[in-house]
């Protein structure tokens, strides 16, 4: 009795312990599949896409090369407001938290304007993209976009204007690391975000139509390739934030450079900076909240050079930070250009908007004619050409940047010619934001039955005024098309559009999303999702069910209380009527749930009232087997 009472006890304790060494063993090995470096290329050299999940795409291979290297390109089709969509589906991937994600893609040919470039990242799952992001390039709206998915539906995260052409090589890259997401085109940094909604998933590519049913695209893809990405430490942000563009042999010019460190100044940094020979850099000088002085000091010249000054930031523990500026050095010997504006110094403009420029030129003593007027900024923009009016006097016009915050720009004036040292001065602009735009639905409509059609109107304002000119696009999601005479907004800022939902088949109520975008030249572009409920048609048979359901529920009730009763005093025939009873009882909740469909009614009732007829019968069954189990007379006990 003792081996019998502690044996048990033995077992339970042993197997505690297994249990806990198996899942130290299944975390550990877990986090080993976490940390697994990813180094995974793809050229499509051997024409299959055996590691793919192919999604409603139209796929081959054709010969050439978009990145330098192999003979083989993989081309996407899609068609009918439809995507041509691919996604990796290697197990390390979904699972990889650090990566940067490569490919090279061209738009090659299509009647749609409204074509795409699609790379997703960070997806949930290897044969959907319900969740995770998707980097667009979007031809015409000339756009980069993310956009977070989340059940489907898109959500726009991050978006900056961008020329996306037809027959253009883009090399396209997403750094994803810890929340933080980075996208590059060609090299440059466009969009940096943080968003940790999902941090971990596989990738994917595709192309997209966004017209109607005659619409069609083709999409070149290249040289995919997706490797990990170090531990990055705190990286050093230089920048210099003012220095000369032009001086002569006898200037001395201040460099002022500006260092953070996770957005916040840093005063205990080293800056050093190097001429290549061309000159003297002075030691750096910290004036305070993470700005710092350098002195540059040309070279005797001969001839007019571009000196490159490299500038660096140093600080032990911390990643370095670089950057690299400009500066025209003229040799002495010459008369020197002077540049006075006529002109208003300071300027007030929207972006995109131009502005007239006017100077004249001296040497010190007399009007210089003859001379080239060049005018630039830093944050962009661009200059017309020049007119000389006589007398030293030239006028211009400055096409100022498109910002989409606006802020204050510097806008600097060279004045050159042969024979003479350089002029230069400069003149401040205010350059205001972009206007916004705003894309309302005046129909609101929220529910769409099957195989009907409803109207969408659409209205496109600017601070509360209609924007006529504005085109929108559409993403849709969900058994559901469009059709439309004209997706540009008319002199009162308004477009409209038929939605009809294309299946009759929908076997319960369902959510889709259309995803409206409104883009004009001049302003900030607007986004609007629009929810449909799609609900199925009702079924005439549900009448029809109910009614058979509930005849039959009267009629086994009557017959199982008839048997029950009979069988009072017969053991064998109240079994009989027991085995019946509980047979008609469970074939007719499952012909009441059948029958009556969901559309009708809400599926609790019926399953309540399936569950009332389940348990009228248990009364009855439980009082009629009690009786024909106590001793009957005449049966003994």
């Amino acid at each position: 009795m003792q081996c019998s009472s502690t044996s048990p006890r033995r077992i339970l304790v042993f197997s505690v312990i297994v249990i806990s060494i198996l899942q130290g063993v299944l975390a550990f090995s877990n986090q080993e599949a976490v940390a697994q470096e990813i180094d995974l290329s793809e050229d499509f050299e051997s024409g299959a896409l055996n590691n793919w999940t192919i999604i409603s795409a139209s796929v081959s291979f054709v010969s050439g090369s978009l990145s330098g290297s192999g003979r083989k390109l993989l081309e996407l089709g899609a068609q009918a407001e439809s995507e041509a969509l691919l996604i990796r589906r290697d197990p390390e991937l979904l699972s990889a938290e650090r990566y940067s994600f490569e490919v090279f893609g061209k738009l090659v040919e299509g009647n749609d304007a409204w074509s795409y470039i699609n790379v997703y990242f960070l997806l949930q799952s290897s044969s959907s993209t319900a969740d995770g992001y998707v980097l667009h390039l979007r031809a015409k709206q000339n756009s980069i976009s993310i956009m977070r998915l989340s059940g489907g539906v898109q959500t726009s995260v991050a978006t900056v204007p961008h020329t996306v052409d037809f027959g253009k090589i883009y090399r396209i890259r997403v750094e994803v690391y810890d929340g933080d997401i980075k996208a590059f085109i060609d090299g440059a940094l466009l969009i940096s975000i943080a968003d940790n909604e999902f941090t971990s998933g596989t990738v994917g590519i595709s192309t997209r139509t966004g017209g109607g049913s005659w619409t069609w695209v083709k999409t070149l893809f290249d040289d995919l390739h997706v490797e990990s990405l170090p531990p990055q430490p705190d990286v050093l942000e230089l920048s210099v934030v003012a220095h000369p563009s032009v001086i002569t042999c006898s200037d001395t010019s201040t460099l002022l450079v500006h260092i953070e460190m996770e957005g916040l100044p840093e005063d205990d940094a080293s800056v050093k900076g190097d001429t290549g020979s061309l000159g003297t850099l002075s030691d750096s000088e910290g004036v305070g909240n993470g700005n710092y002085l350098l002195t540059y000091t040309p070279p005797d010249l001969w001839f007019p050079t571009i000196v490159f000054v490299n500038v660096s930031a140093y600080l032990a523990g911390v990643g370095n930070g670089h950057s690299q500026v400009e500066i025209r050095v003229f040799p002495i010997g010459s008369p020197t250009l002077i540049v006075g504006v006529l002109s208003d110094k300071t300027v007030e403009v929207t972006s995109g908007e131009s502005f007239e420029i006017e100077i004249r030129l001296t040497d010190g003593q007399s009007r210089v004619e003859g001379a080239e007027i060049v005018a630039k900024s830093d944050a962009g923009g661009s200059s017309y050409p020049w007119n000389e009016l006589g007398d030293g006097r030239y006028t211009g016009l400055f096409h100022s940047p498109l910002l989409i915050e606006g802020g204050l720009i510097e806008v600097e004036i060279i004045a050159i010619k042969i024979g003479f040292n350089p002029g230069h001065t400069s003149i401040l602009a205010f350059v205001g934001p972009l206007p916004s735009l705003e894309v309302t639905d005046e129909s609101l409509h929220s529910r769409l039955r099957a195989g009907e059609t409803i109207s969408i109107d659409l209205t496109v304002t600017s601070s509360g005024s209609p924007v006529s000119g504005a085109e929108i696009d559409l993403e849709l999601h969900g058994p559901i098309s469009v059709s439309y005479e004209s997706l540009v907004t008319d002199s009162v800022g308004k477009a409209s559009l038929l939605v009809q939902c294309d299946s009759t088949q929908i076997p319960e109520r369902t959510q889709v999303t259309i995803h409206i975008i409104a883009t004009k030249d001049g302003y900030t572009s607007a986004e609007l999702d629009i929810p449909i409920s799609l609900d199925p048609l009702p079924e005439r048979r549900g009448f029809l069910g109910l009614l058979v359901a509930l005849g039959f529920s009267l009629a086994m009730t009557l017959l199982t209380i008839c048997v029950t009763w009979r069988a009072r005093g017969r053991r064998r025939k109240g079994l009989k009527g027991l085995v019946i009873a509980v047979s008609t009882t469970i074939a007719l909740t499952a012909l009441t749930i059948w029958l009556v469909p969901t559309e009708m009614n809400n599926t609790m009732a019926i399953l309540g009232e399936a569950a009332t007829i389940l348990a009228t019968y248990e009364i009855w069954l439980i009082r009629a087997y009690g009786e024909f189990l106590k001793p009957q007379k005449g049966l003994g006990s």
